[in-house]
């Protein structure tokens, strides 16, 4: 786990000025041995932000080093401000790549990093649990508030936990703004995670390093709601599943069949036993986009064979393309469930795994 900090931001770039991503470019990003990321890391979680974009397009985050993977991480439309988090590999001299399909500012940050030398805390997978909803009480975060969230020590999470996989909605915000998730004792750093406009409901996945008494604050610019779930965590003694990136690919794309997923339907997706995905896998990195949807609505992702859980991954309005992040329990059988509220297609990459270190 390492404290947010920003390491790409176009609109005040030292090596380019101001200048956007230009359509179909590919921008190398250094990252290994800087910022605190060990030099013999495999992989880092990142949050990228597209802003300001000139035509709808998308990003795909990858390993430097081969071909761009039919795969995104962010996707938008002209104008539009949206973030994911992304968890990626990295070449063999600590790269990754960011291929840009339409023109627009790019800002990256930098949440954490993989490593077999200096990363002590293995995975613990979670079942998704609501750990806050400010609509239950109907007072919003106030505009420059710091909401403190205890973590650790309780619902499976252990007290010695180091970082939590949460997903954070912004709902019925009052202005536009943006939501910072960060270890409670350190000054509010300059990094994002969730960004909004009046009246959007957006989520965002975010892997969140646990400051102090166990807790994780979470910073918001303007007046907003905040429902946050609560989806693994990461501990020296509880934790067994070690993270294994992969290149990224697409396991599930509704598009090509043409049917959209049913009002209130569960899709089954088998993810162990293929595209490298080992028997003994007990989560997984996945990236899931909503498009075409015919109505409001969200996806929940969980482990199969267990109740939909009071929690949601991806939410959407009439139309929208959206995406995000999910760290997904494995059921026993290696399959992943993806409830929808309203009929969508759904588009799903996997990022990587986590198993067991055997």
């Amino acid at each position: 786990p390492l404290p947010p900090v920003r390491l790409l931001d176009t609109r005040n770039d030292p090596t380019t000025g101001t200048a956007k991503l230009a359509a179909g470019s590919v921008r190398v990003l250094h990252i290994a041995g800087t910022n605190g990321v060990p030099a013999d890391a495999t992989a880092v979680v990142l949050n990228v932000t597209a802003t300001e974009p000139d035509a709808p397009g998308f990003e795909t985050v990858y390993p430097c080093g081969g071909p761009v993977p039919t795969a995104s991480n962010v996707n938008w439309v002209a104008g539009q401000t949206i973030p994911n988090r992304v968890i990626s590999a990295l070449d063999t001299t600590g790269n990754v790549c960011l291929f840009s399909y339409a023109t627009t500012h790019l800002v990256v940050d930098l949440n954490g990093a993989y490593s077999a030398t200096a990363g002590t805390s293995p995975y613990l997978p979670l079942p998704p649990h609501r750990l806050l909803d400010t609509r239950d009480s109907g007072v919003k975060t106030t505009a420059g508030s710091i909401r403190e969230l205890q973590v650790s020590g309780s619902n499976g999470v252990p007290g010695d936990a180091t970082a939590v996989v949460l997903n954070v909605t912004a709902t019925q915000p009052d202005a536009p703004g943006f939501v910072t998730v960060f270890p409670c004792g350190r000054p509010v750093p300059t990094a994002s995670n969730v960004n909004f406009t009046a009246g959007q409901t957006i989520s965002n996945s975010v892997t969140a390093t646990v400051g102090v008494d166990g807790k994780v604050c979470l910073f918001t610019y303007a007046a907003t709601h905040l429902v946050v779930d609560l989806n693994g965590a990461y501990s020296p003694t509880q934790g067994s599943a070690r993270f294994v990136a992969t290149a990224p690919h697409r396991l599930l794309d509704t598009r090509d069949t043409g049917v959209k997923t049913g009002v209130g339907s569960v899709q089954v997706l088998q993810v162990t036993g293929s595209n490298g995905v080992p028997a003994n896998a007990t989560a997984v990195v996945l990236n899931v986009t909503s498009t075409e949807s015919n109505g409001p609505g969200f996806v929940t992702v969980f482990p199969c064979g267990t109740a939909i859980p009071t929690a949601s991954n991806v939410n959407y309005d009439a139309g929208q393309t959206i995406p995000i992040s999910a760290t997904a329990t494995l059921a026993a059988n290696g399959t992943v469930c993806l409830f929808t509220y309203s009929a969508t297609h759904l588009v799903v990459d996997l990022d990587g795994i986590y198993a067991p270190a055997t």
